[in-house]
């Protein structure tokens, strides 16, 4: 299988393409914007920009819809974003604040079912609103979210960060599992498998880790380090998990994840590659860069291997495992709370400091500390520090 030899189609968005919209209800829509260019609609079968806008605000920088293609849910970068919701029948009424976050919204993710609406931020928070009975959740303590995606029954969350993957249930916002660091590099891209089978996880090494999405083992690995850093990710097929990579150079590729085969290869654009979306009935694959104005339409010629691996039964827990998880997520909250260094948060505590006597800090952030004793002391108590002593818990 191949790219085309050049686009199908190539649209010029002034300002660049930060997101991509494409649902098919009933016949197929393209819209795309940025944090520089107003959302439009564009034709999928010619040239031509539609002078409709998916909403009125030319500010809008984060924007995705719901799967039933009833409303939009939109927000802007800027400090205390609200999240807000827009019918797609009426783009130009006021929307409707769902909620707010303390600083700006980093992304959007709406469920298969169009009921639940997720969004993440630098306030290092996961917020959830349940639109039939208007309920907020909050999952605290996440770091700043970089990527929000649920799993295609509902059931799960994934989020990345800089350095951290993990999947979320939503019945009882409890962390099913998480892996940090799951690549050498800073995490970058994260993409759901149509068959639910794995997850992709992008990184700016250009390395491509793909895990199990049940208990997020390591699958396989596709990498290519001239491409620089993963700046897209995104699935192509209904049946078939073939994934495509959009880089920081400008290329888009096809990767077998099975077995991290190069499938195919083009440079799409002159600056790295913002967005990916896949277009089931035209088998092709809608690339956008916020840098060069161009949103570029690509087929895909061939057949499609058949890599996709069998999906994990789904079965529907008891009051009683939902209840031992949240427990053990608890537990396992408490202790992390009590051993992990106060600096770092993720290693574990090894060093005791003279002369106050406080057990609070690991290796690595001691040594960066001693390196600065002159103006800084204990994290606890600010006691000056003369010494660090090496603790064995037996």
């Amino acid at each position: 299988m191949n790219f085309s030899e050049t686009p199908s189609r190539t649209w010029l968005v002034p300002g660049g393409v930060s997101w991509i919209i494409l649902f098919q209800c009933p016949e197929l829509q393209l819209y795309a914007g940025g944090n520089r260019s107003p959302p439009r609609k564009y034709s999928p079968e010619t040239r031509l920009v539609n002078a409709q806008c998916l909403v009125s605000d030319c500010f809008t920088e984060i924007i995705t819809c719901a799967p039933n293609c009833s409303f939009a849910v939109l927000t802007t970068t800027a400090k205390n974003a609200d999240v807000c919701l827009r019918r797609l029948d009426d783009p130009f009424k006021t929307p409707v604040v769902l909620y707010s976050h303390r600083s700006p919204v980093t992304c959007l993710a709406v469920s298969p079912d169009s009921n639940r609406v997720a969004s993440g931020g630098l306030d290092g928070c996961i917020r959830l609103r349940r639109l039939d009975s208007r309920r907020n959740d909050t999952i605290p303590d996440t770091e700043n979210v970089l990527s929000l995606l649920f799993s295609n029954d509902g059931l799960f969350l994934y989020a990345i960060t800089s350095n951290l993957v993990a999947r979320y249930a939503v019945a009882t916002l409890c962390v099913s599992w998480r892996q940090r660091r799951t690549v050498k590099g800073t995490i970058s891209a994260l993409a759901y498998s149509p068959s639910g089978a794995m997850v992709a996880v992008g990184a700016d090494d250009s390395a491509i880790q793909i895990l199990s999405s049940v208990d997020a083992h390591y699958l396989s690995c596709c990498c290519n380090e001239t491409y620089g850093k993963v700046t897209a990710l995104e699935f192509c097929g209904r049946q078939t998990d073939i994934l495509c990579a959009g880089y920081h150079d400008g290329s888009i590729v096809l990767w077998n994840p099975a077995s991290g085969q190069l499938l195919a290869h083009r440079h799409a654009h002159s600056h790295e590659v913002a967005v990916l979306r896949f277009a089931v009935a035209l088998q092709a694959v809608i690339s956008g860069s916020s840098a060069d104005d161009n949103m570029c339409l690509w087929t895909i010629t061939g057949t499609f291997p058949t890599v996709a691996l069998a999906p994990p039964p789904l079965r529907r827990r008891t009051a009683e495992e939902i209840d031992s998880q949240w427990m053990k997520c608890r537990d396992e909250q408490a202790i992390k709370a009590v051993t992990s260094c106060v600096v770092c948060l993720e290693a574990q505590r090894d060093i005791v400091l003279l002369p106050c006597g406080h057990f609070c800090l690991c290796t690595s952030c001691f040594d960066t500390i001693w390196n600065l004793r002159d103006t800084a002391g204990c994290p606890l108590c600010k006691t000056p520090i003369q010494r660090g002593m090496k603790a064995i818990l037996a």
